[in-house]
Parts: structure tokens; C-alpha cells; sequence
């Protein structure tokens, strides 16, 4: 679920950053081929006039953010309305449940991913370990699996853990 993204100055640096970043990855075993995904040129847009384009608010991303944060997405939407576009209210009544889904999947992935590499199989390991406690802790708090696992992996095997009911 981590995924690269670029913060550009305008939508034409976005473009080329995006351009930057798409295709299949060989070492990323998520990563599409562009046999399955052709990739789009990101600037190949950018000239097309915006009459016509729908764009869809949703009331709720904003709900909690600053006054003049507000302001500035609603004199956006309206240089958008000038030159044509036609700005769609969309509700998302559900988003509430958006950071616990989050936690489900990112657990699951984790798990997943835990599955090829956890450390034990993979990671350094404790010489003549006497049970799997102490292949997990090493004698230490900073065990064999947790020098042997990155850190996102760690904190995801946390919310796996048997202490946390799983």
C-alpha cells in the first residue's frame, strides 16, 4: 500500500514526474507489464480545454480543514466553472470506515508479504535458538526477527501479533 508519489509545483511537473515513475518495475512483484497496463503519456493532456470536464467534490475530504483551506478549494472550483467545467457534488457517506478498511489491508498485505520474507526464514538468525520466543526476541528486545525485518513490517507484525487476539 505505499506507493511513490511526487509533490509538484504545477500540473505539467506532475505530469513529468509521473511519466518519471510509470511502467513495470522487474524487482516490484506488483508491478504491472504495460503488455496488461499500457501506460499513457501524462503531458499529452495538458492543452485540452477543461469545458465540459466533470469534477467531482466531496464535501467530506474538507469538512475538518482550515477556513482559508476551504476558500482556496472553492475559488479553484469556481476558475473551473468560468472556463467550463461542471463541478458534480459526490458524497461519501461511508468514509468514516476508511482508516479501519486501511488497517484490514494493510495487515493482510503485511501478512502476505510476511509470508516470503519474515525474518526467520530469511533474516539473521539467533545460533541455537531454545524455543521460537527466542528465535523472535533473540535474548533481547530487539530480537533475531526484528534486527532482520524492516521496520514497516515489524510495526504490521505487531497488529498480527497473538497478544492482539489473531
Amino acid at each position: 500500500m505505499l506507493i511513490a508519489a511526487a509533490i509538484s509545483c504545477c500540473l505539467g511537473c506532475s505530469s513529468v514526474d509521473k511519466n518519471a515513475i510509470a511502467g513495470h518495475d522487474p524487482e516490484d512483484s506488483t508491478s504491472v507489464n504495460e503488455l496488461q497496463a499500457p501506460i499513457c503519456d501524462w503531458l499529452e493532456g495538458l492543452e485540452v480545454p477543461v469545458a465540459g470536464l466533470k469534477i467531482a467534490v466531496v464535501p467530506e475530504f474538507t469538512a475538518g480543514a482550515d477556513e482559508q483551506v476551504r476558500g482556496a478549494i472553492a475559488q479553484a472550483l469556481e476558475v473551473y466553472k468560468s472556463v467550463g467545467a461542471e463541478i458534480v457534488e459526490v458524497g461519501m457517506t461511508h468514509l468514516d470506515y476508511a482508516i479501519a478498511a486501511y488497517y484490514v489491508i494493510a495487515t493482510a498485505e503485511a501478512a502476505s508479504n510476511l509470508a516470503r520474507y519474515d525474518g526467520v526464514h530469511y533474516g539473521r538468525r539467533t545460533k541455537n535458538p531454545a524455543d521460537y520466543v527466542e528465535v523472535c526476541t533473540g535474548g533481547s528486545r530487539q530480537g533475531t526477527v526484528a534486527k532482520g525485518t524492516p521496520g514497516d513490517s515489524q510495526r504490521a507484525g505487531l497488529l498480527l501479533s497473538p497478544e492482539e487476539g489473531w
